[in-house]
């Protein structure tokens, strides 16, 4: 079965429709796109029209920027700007939020499952909006905190050495308890074979006493 589809995506890339160019069947996908969420976009706008909180004539836009213009954004985001796995996953759950949205208000619209709206209809559709603004703001901000850079400077603190005052004995033998005068500097490398490294610095305080 795997490698039929490969057999079929193999021949749909290779096979040439008639005199439509790579760049031709591009531009023929992108306006059926756009053709498809204009017509949509006016579902969603009469859909949040009808049932806009206070009647603010604001509000359908502001809802089209958060549905049809969600899938435009990350799906932009997904295919240019997405630099790593957790970024790219972000922006596909956005698009599937936004494309529900959209689903939705067009049912909605024709009038399918608007019982589920309920009697306060209008304070439903506001609550749902709000929800889909504060996931765009989530999305956004997830999305700036999980650059390469950020994991890579997130990665370098976990490995960091972590230092620790301990109590040493006249022998040089680490033990646990509170810090006196004779304490050192402990660090703690990251374990090898399973067993924890430990660097000692000469206390200065013993230094000045031998002085």
């Amino acid at each position: 079965m795997i490698n039929w589809f490969k057999s079929l995506d193999k021949f749909l890339i290779d096979r040439k429709i008639g005199n439509v160019s790579g760049i031709g069947s591009w531009l023929a996908h992108q306006a059926a796109w756009v053709s498809l969420l204009g017509v949509t976009t006016g579902f969603t706008y009469q859909f949040l029209y009808t049932y806009a909180p206070g009647h603010n004539t604001l509000f359908p836009f502001f809802g089209i920027a958060l549905f049809e213009g969600g899938i435009f954004h990350w799906k932009i985001y997904s295919k240019f700007t997405a630099r790593n796995a957790i970024q790219y996953v972000i922006s596909l759950a956005m698009i599937g939020v936004s494309t529900i949205a959209v689903g939705l208000c067009t049912a909605f619209e024709f009038g399918i499952a608007i019982d589920v709206l309920g009697q306060n209809s209008s304070q439903s559709v506001l609550i749902a909006v709000i929800a889909i603004m504060l996931l765009n703001i989530l999305s956004f901000t997830l999305c700036d905190m999980f650059g390469p850079g950020d994991i890579a400077k997130f990665t370098a603190l976990d490995n960091m050495p972590l230092s620790h005052s301990v109590k040493v004995d006249s022998e040089g033998t680490i033990n646990s308890g509170p810090a006196l005068l004779d304490e050192v500097a402990v660090t703690t490398v990251p374990p090898t074979n399973g067993r924890k490294i430990f660097k000692l610095a000469k206390p200065e305080k013993q230094d000045q006493d031998q002085n």
